[in-house]
């Protein structure tokens, strides 16, 4: 496995996340990461798949970020915390994902809800 980006390379990204504490035991937290991304073209390599040949890349010069395949992500979420008690909250969490690509078939959207109790853990995340 590559030390890298989950999303490999040839990609800007801005990423914004606010935390806001209404009260003592609330907890809301909000993020939005826009993407934008060069996908490899089928047999050469645009610099997203990391794990690739460097013989199947298109060229050593006039290289730009975002060659290829162009795609724009955007992922949204939202999460609302409750502590029950020291260490125990209720959580439920929104996400929504909507990648657009050059290519219809690459393109798709995703929304996931969730809902859970969480004792004495960090809330790990997963933005990609």
């Amino acid at each position: 496995h590559p030390l890298a980006h989950p999303l490999g390379g040839n990609f800007r990204e801005f990423c914004g996340f606010i935390r806001y504490q209404p009260a003592r035991r609330w907890f809301l937290n909000a993020r939005v990461l826009y993407m934008k991304t060069g996908d490899d073209v089928p047999g050469i390599s645009q610099g997203s798949n990391v794990l690739l040949s460097t013989k199947l890349r298109s060229g050593d010069t006039d290289q730009t970020i975002g060659q290829g395949i162009a795609a724009h992500t955007l992922l949204a979420g939202a999460e609302v915390s409750y502590m029950i008690f020291h260490n125990c909250f209720l959580d439920i969490n929104v996400l929504f994902r909507d990648k657009r690509s050059t290519e219809y078939i690459l393109s798709n959207t995703t929304t996931t809800f969730n809902a859970g109790l969480r004792l004495n853990f960090w809330r790990s995340g997963m933005d990609f």
